[in-house]
């Protein structure tokens, strides 16, 4: 009869249903070795989690606990670039400018064609410029050596002349040369990206080369209307140049920019 078919069609599922979970929980259970054992590994891989760490760390602010964390990573990844750099990119952020260029140096010396390393240093020998800190006589010299280097390395932009130590410095001009060889070099490797034109439209300001910095700054605005420093920097230069107006609305772009979304109105 029909009833007789319903029922036994439903047991027939039932059955089938049972299988299937049966061998679901076979699957499970032989997987799950394999899977501890891969938690296991991930914990016990010291590198991964010094770097768990610190990114955990870091995302918190803990500054001071997340850059032993990577200063531990770089230790036992001593021939890795990336770990060298993210190690100058927190001294950076805690404004330890001198040691985030040493950092980002190291990470030069072992990869002379890493961009971002030489934006980075190009940053902080403009923050050397700027008073932020005083370059010490060996970190110049190593300086020096690392551009030929690169340079012998990998044939690229030919670095600047050798700067003259006096009294254990160099001229404000020397490290804007350097400054601005390094942010070229950058170029050449990644592009243009606003941040880094913001960088290389400051070098020239402060090498009084005007037009140069002025078309930097309104490409790097062009690439991203959203970055604040651009807009700050092109404000200054335009009242250098006595040009009020714009400059007014560059500086209320760069502060609208600062503040949180519900303030902007």
């Amino acid at each position: 009869s029909s009833s007789d078919q319903y029922i036994a069609y439903w047991r027939f599922m039932v059955a089938v249903y049972a299988v299937l979970a049966c061998l679901s929980l076979l699957w499970a259970a032989s997987e799950l070795p394999l899977y501890d054992k891969y938690v296991h590994r991930r914990m016990e891989d010291p590198v991964l989690r010094a770097a768990q760490d610190a990114y955990a760390f870091l995302a918190q602010g803990r500054m001071e606990e997340g850059l032993f964390e990577l200063k531990r990573v770089a230790d036992m990844r001593p021939n890795d670039p990336v770990s060298w750099f993210k190690v100058g990119d927190t001294f950076d952020r805690m404004g330890d400018h001198l040691q985030a260029l040493r950092h980002y140096h190291r990470s030069l010396e072992l990869a002379p064609r890493f961009g971002l390393a030489h934006h980075r240093t190009s940053e902080m020998l403009l923050h050397a410029v700027e008073g932020h800190f005083r370059l010490n006589a060996d970190l110049i010299v190593s300086q020096q050596q690392l551009m030929k280097n690169v340079h012998s390395a990998w044939n690229v932009i030919a670095p600047p002349p050798a700067a003259e130590l006096v009294n254990g410095t160099v001229s404000i001009s020397d490290i804007l040369f350097t400054a601005l060889w390094h942010s070229q070099v950058a170029q050449s490797l990644i592009g243009d990206d606003a941040r880094l034109l913001t960088t290389i439209g400051s070098i020239f300001l402060h090498m009084g080369k005007i037009d140069k910095a002025e078309e930097s700054f309104e490409k790097a605005i062009q690439l991203d209307p959203t970055f604040s420093r651009a807009h700050v920097n092109y404000a200054n230069l335009l009242l250098e140049k006595g040009i009020v107006s714009p400059a007014l609305a560059h500086a209320t772009a760069a502060l609208s920019l600062q503040m949180p979304d519900d303030e902007r109105r």
